[in-house]
């Protein structure tokens, strides 16, 4: 039985994989991201499968977070978003340990990976033509283009400032290859739907230019 199945375990290993994954975030904000030894530790394992040499001293930090007998392409995803949070420019670290303290003061609005790259064009940080065409390419491929395509991207939204949402990543980068297009379906619909947004407050009809020329 798949978690497609929309069965009550279906949710429920959900839920609780998405709890793991916001406590693995939690400690890695709090504990390593400014601890210079631990995070290189965890820093290492970007790109690299599990078990391999270069992730060894990052399952010291994760490791806690890891169900017994969970699936391989769980483990990736805990193991790559863990990577990527500690590979972060060394400049918007401090950011993510106040996103930290925001969170335990109560739940804070979540977006999906779209809806952070619809924020950097918002906030003119990358070109819309640019992020659209890596956002295009990462929805059409499968885990293994994922993992290896997502990283550089991630990279340039948190060195821009924009934040990523890292517990949502995992779930995303869990069940991406038995629910893909329904994830990529999610992150291209906030990604128009908050440029959309944006237009529609900087949009002004003729008929408001011609007033605003009479009222002068």
């Amino acid at each position: 039985m798949t978690e497609l199945s929309g069965s009550g375990s279906a949710q429920r290993r959900r839920e609780e994989r998405r709890k793991r994954a916001a406590d693995m975030v939690m400690h890695l904000r709090r504990e390593v991201l400014l601890a210079p030894g631990r995070r290189a530790a965890v820093r290492a394992a970007l790109g690299h499968e599990p078990g391999s040499p270069r992730t060894f001293r990052a399952y010291r930090e994760i490791s806690a977070f890891l169900a017994p007998g969970l699936p391989k392409r769980e483990e990736e995803a805990f193991l790559a978003v863990a990577a990527m949070l500690c590979a972060q420019p060394a400049g918007n670290r401090k950011q993510d340990v106040t996103a930290a303290d925001a969170e335990e003061k109560g739940p804070q609005r979540t977006r999906t990976l779209g809806g952070s790259c619809a924020l950097a064009v918002n906030r003119s940080e990358i070109t819309e033509k640019s992020v659209e065409a890596r956002l295009h390419q990462l929805c059409r491929g499968d885990s293994r283009s994922l993992h290896r395509q997502l990283p550089r991207l991630v990279h340039h939204l948190r060195g821009v400032g924009v934040e990523v949402e890292w517990t949502h990543l995992v779930d995303d980068m869990t069940r991406w290859d038995i629910d893909r297009e329904r994830i990529a379906a999610g992150w291209l619909r906030e990604f128009y739907q908050g440029l959309t947004a944006r237009s529609a407050t900087q949009k002004t009809t003729p008929e408001d230019d011609a007033s605003q020329e009479d009222q002068a």
